[in-house]
């Protein structure tokens, strides 16, 4: 029996292990272009813009970088590591829908990262879910918005359902998205503030004093922009 027990647990390793080996592979082509592609991008551009986790949000003139890489554009970024990109390097940092992916740990070194990357006064843009907003789906008398919404989430992520009903739709949007941790507006402030920046200020999607951050989110054309300004809070931060 123990023999047995042995060797369903060797074959079920190796069955692991060889489902994991295309994407190691992968990921090793990606980390080997990485460094080349990194250097063209410093060497040609005086100002320096990085997104983190663009997807098909190509911005042109940014770096734009991706855990996965499935464009020709992107470049591979792992956030929760070291960026392979030198102290004061950068003049923006930006990204959308990517913090609430990781877990809290892993966001903070985001964080500390996008604060050692940028020169001193670079800026830092996040676009990520609001708590407050998701969990206010459950009030007992909702308001037009959030009906909207959860009329929305349901006819798109859960069609199944019969009904439309708060609890389906917040459970939906934790567990269906791989969300990790989603920040409510105090704890993402406080944790801007602990990793060393300054002059945080709250932004609508879309809107920023600075030309080179205005108009760069993406998640509105996927959601609706009215769906995306309901769940979505977005911060600005100085170096």
């Amino acid at each position: 029996m123990r023999s047995l027990l042995k060797e369903s647990l060797f074959l079920t390793g190796l069955v692991r292990a060889l489902r994991q080996a295309p994407l190691d592979y992968r990921r090793w082509r990606w980390w080997r272009a990485q460094k080349t592609q990194i250097k063209a991008y410093l060497q040609n551009h005086a100002v320096r813009k990085l997104q983190v986790g663009s997807g098909k949000n190509l911005l042109p003139g940014w770096l734009n970088t991706d855990y996965r890489p499935s464009l020709p554009e992107h470049v591979y970024l792992d956030a929760t590591r070291r960026f392979p990109l030198p102290d004061a390097s950068f003049d923006y940092v930006f990204s959308e829908h990517v913090l609430e992916h990781l877990w809290h740990k892993d966001g903070m070194n985001f964080l500390r990262e996008s604060h050692r990357i940028l020169k001193p006064g670079g800026k830092l843009r996040i676009s990520t879910p609001n708590l407050a907003n998701i969990l206010s789906l459950a009030n007992p008398k909702p308001t037009e918005i959030q009906k909207r919404y959860i009329q929305v989430a349901t006819d798109k992520y859960i069609p199944e359902n019969t009904g439309y009903r708060a609890s389906f739709v917040i459970n939906n949007f934790f567990w269906d998205f791989n969300h990790y941790f989603v920040f409510d507006a105090e704890t993402l402030t406080a944790d801007l503030e602990a990793a060393g920046f300054r002059s945080i200020q709250r932004c609508a999607p879309g809107e920023s004093d600075d030309v080179n951050l205005a108009g760069i989110e993406w998640h509105g054309k996927v959601v609706g922009e009215e769906i995306n300004a309901f769940e979505t809070m977005v911060f600005q931060a100085i170096r």
